[in-house]
């Protein structure tokens, strides 16, 4: 036991700090409704696990989200990897972390660096590692193709701040509007999003507070790939579309100027909605690029949503407003404030009290239909995340924070100011994923589902045991990353998820 945590942990000290419940009916009331199970808890509108600095937030430019780009136009990741050659200055000096949106010269030896890292960690875990084999490459590319029909519509996609408009709406038909109350329209929203492949709906309403989430400008699809580069060329951007400004105005419709230098806002659209997609864990859970091909499917995954649900509530008379994964605001901002997770050690992620870490995308979407607002939880994941630091000691890159308890203080200029919590090094992190295969949310629900329940109730309400449950992923390995070869040898299901997770 002591192993696992628990020396000295007595009966009386778990009794303790465990919560007393008098009959059925308080206990079935103590969650919120439906939505979570009985041990997720609702706190008050802006009652967030993570305390946030209102006066500290300002709206911020979305290019500290962008990636890096070699002088091919090919993407080299986020920010990490970009290095400069002995000649090359693009306005800072050398060695110092590249301006996002920049496009630098790539030292091969700084790349080969890179993947040697990776594959020492990989050789740490399994002595006989062979990197890469050709069939992850290939279905890592394959999940990928997606990108080229879902995209900005200069390019002839789909992916964009208005939505493609293509069907009729209510006035064209000459019938009325779609009209319900909040709550209805809650319910119908959040039916439309898990229809089409959503995993968390949550709402938060858009005030003068909740404005300085939303980015001063975006750039609806960056040119991840040469072959995007070639696209906006011919549509006359030959390095990438431009920053668009993003700018609330008193209209009755949202429009993007023709040069496409200024997204407009109506002020009316008074309510944000954000939604997640469940990432694969078995691919997750094993080394790239299977690891990018789990995550890369739940990007690609709430593109398609993000345009069929623009086009479900033009049909019903209203707009919604997105432009792709962090185009309008930072990802987990609005997740945490309306309660689809809460905010982890592994900074860019969050936890969800039904899917752990395997949740990806956490999109943004602004709309004028009146919709009812959630409320932040608390299932004592940040709480868990002192304790446990699987992710960062598993980070190759060292990109995590090893400290104990959250900050306030920023890393670099890719982080916000005005919260505590954990923040991410962008300028060390590749986006491996190594942090989320290791993570015990996500590890539990791998190959341990009838133990990750247990987990996420006793945590959430007896954080003496935490130390228990950290102790059992060293003990039990949960934390290893699996080799690539047993996933093709397993019978995986539809899309390799679980859609069983969240139906009550």
């Amino acid at each position: 036991m002591k192993g696992l945590g628990l020396a000295g942990a007595g009966l009386g000290a778990a009794a303790a700090t465990t919560p007393v419940f008098h009959d059925m009916d308080e206990l079935t009331s103590s969650g919120t409704k439906a939505r979570y199970p009985w041990w997720v808890k609702e706190r008050d509108y802006f009652d967030t696990v993570c305390r946030i600095d209102w006066d500290m937030l300002e709206r911020g430019s979305s290019e500290v989200m962008q990636s890096i780009f070699d002088e091919n136009g090919n993407n080299i990741g986020t920010l990490a990897g970009a290095y400069y050659g002995e000649n090359q200055k693009v306005g800072v000096s050398a060695g110092d972390p590249p301006l996002a949106g920049t496009t630098v010269s790539v030292g091969q030896d700084k790349l080969m660096e890179y993947d040697a890292m990776y594959v020492d960690y990989a050789r740490s875990k399994y002595s006989d590692y062979e990197y890469p084999l050709l069939k992850d490459q290939a279905l890592a590319a394959a999940v990928n193709m997606r990108t080229y029909k879902y995209q900005h519509p200069l390019w002839g996609g789909t992916e964009c701040f208005l939505g493609t408009r293509f069907s009729p709406t209510p006035q064209d038909l000459g019938v009325p509007k779609w009209e319900a109350t909040p709550e209805e329209n809650l319910k119908m929203i959040r039916a439309a999003f898990r229809y089409f492949g959503a995993s968390e709906v949550s709402v938060t309403e858009l005030t003068e507070q909740t404005k300085k989430l939303i980015f001063l400008d975006q750039r609806s699809q960056k040119p991840n790939h040469q072959y995007h580069k070639i696209l906006a060329a011919k549509a006359g951007f030959p390095k990438g579309l431009p920053f668009q400004k993003l700018v609330f105005e008193d209209i009755d419709d949202a429009y993007v100027t023709s040069d496409q230098t200024k997204c407009a806002i109506p002020n009316k659209c008074k309510w944000v909605i954000n939604y997640s997609v469940q990432q694969a864990p078995q691919t997750t859970k094993r080394f790239n690029p299977l690891q990018n091909a789990g995550t890369d499917m739940g990007y690609q995954e709430a593109a398609i949503i993000e345009n069929r649900i623009q086009e479900f509530l033009w049909s019903l008379g209203y707009q919604g407003l997105e432009g792709g994964t962090a185009a309008i605001s930072p990802s987990g901002a609005f997740s945490t404030l309306g309660g689809n997770g809460e905010p982890c050690r592994m900074g860019m992620c969050q936890l969800s009290p039904l899917h752990g870490n395997m949740m990806r995308a956490q999109n943004t979407m602004i709309t004028d239909l009146p919709l009812e607002v959630t409320k932040p939880i608390d299932f004592g994941a940040m709480r868990f995340c002192r304790t446990c630091k699987l992710c960062a000691q598993n980070c190759v890159y060292e990109a995590l924070s090893l400290e104990t308890e959250p900050t306030w203080d920023v890393t670099g200029y890719w982080n916000n100011p005005g919260y505590e919590g954990y923040r991410i090094n962008a300028f060390k992190c590749v986006r491996c994923g190594s942090c989320m295969a290791a993570c015990p949310f996500g590890s539990f629900s791998v190959s341990h589902a009838s133990v990750h329940p247990l987990v996420q109730l006793v945590s959430s309400e007896t954080p003496i045991f935490n130390s228990f449950f950290r102790g059992m992923a060293d003990v039990f390995g949960f934390d290893k990353i699996q080799k690539t070869e047993t996933w093709w040898d397993s019978e995986q299901p539809i899309r390799g998820i679980d859609t069983s997770i969240g139906i009550h």
